[in-house]
């Protein structure tokens, strides 16, 4: 199956095939089938691995009709369908992300249907589920608010970090996400002033990291505090 499908992909292409009875693409309509927790379920049953559809081909589907109005639903109509299954997918995020950024490079913005719209109102609809995300997942939503500006949906994830993403049981715990702390840290650094009598290497220090001193975030933040706050030759040291 999975060999079929990335052949079908791959002859597609930019292409689209609409099923003259359901007026619906019939390729969109096999990758929401496979998303199903059940079938995802029967095909790990699989000792060859051949009933499957590899992650990397449908995104490569979706990414090839990022123009399309429904290519953002369709995107994060999978990732959540695989998040609520009971084997979450970090590649197909990354992946997805991937693509992302790669359109971005091309066309210096997101696809037009990946609007700040339609990002807060999935945002909203994954609030409303009252279930932790997968860490991938949630890397997803604010890979999106970056790319969107939406600071203020930024920070509401990363302070409810623990409550909505799995595997963090408090605030502490959370304070170790790599992915946490670099969007909650890009978010307070995008702000036009850090607070009157501060600076920003002090807001992030008070309002990321605390008492942590390390981690590739913690690092990248801070070096580029430095720098929002003039001191550039501290700002090469720290680094």
């Amino acid at each position: 199956m999975n060999v079929l499908f990335k052949h079908l992909v791959n002859t597609i292409g930019t292409k689209q095939y609409i099923d003259p009875v359901s007026k619906q693409d019939p390729v969109e309509q096999l990758i929401n089938f496979y998303a199903q927790d059940d079938v995802q379920s029967i095909c790990r049953l699989s000792e060859q691995g051949t009933t499957h559809i590899n992650h990397s081909d449908i995104v490569k589907y979706i990414s090839n009709h990022f123009d399309r109005n429904t290519s953002f639903a369709q995107l994060s109509k999978v990732m959540l369908k695989l998040d609520l299954g009971s084997q979450p997918s970090q590649q197909y995020t990354a992946e997805a992300i991937q693509a992302l950024k790669g359109y971005q490079a091309t066309h210096k913005r997101l696809p037009r249907s990946f609007s700040e719209d339609n990002v807060r109102r999935l945002y909203i609809q994954t609030k409303e589920l009252n279930t932790p995300v997968s860490e991938s997942t949630a890397e997803y939503l604010l890979f999106l608010f970056k790319s969107n500006g939406m600071a203020p949906e930024s920070i509401d994830l990363c302070q409810n970090y623990h409550t909505m993403v799995k595997g963090y049981s408090s605030q502490e715990d959370a304070k170790l996400s790599d992915i946490r702390n670099y969007y909650l840290s890009d978010s307070l650094l995008a702000f036009p002033q850090p607070g009157e009598g501060q600076t920003y290497h002090e807001l992030l220090q008070q309002g990321v990291f605390q008492d942590q001193g390390h981690g590739h975030a913690y690092l990248t933040a801070m070096t580029k505090a430095h720098f929002k706050d003039g001191s550039v030759d501290y700002a090469l040291k720290f680094f």
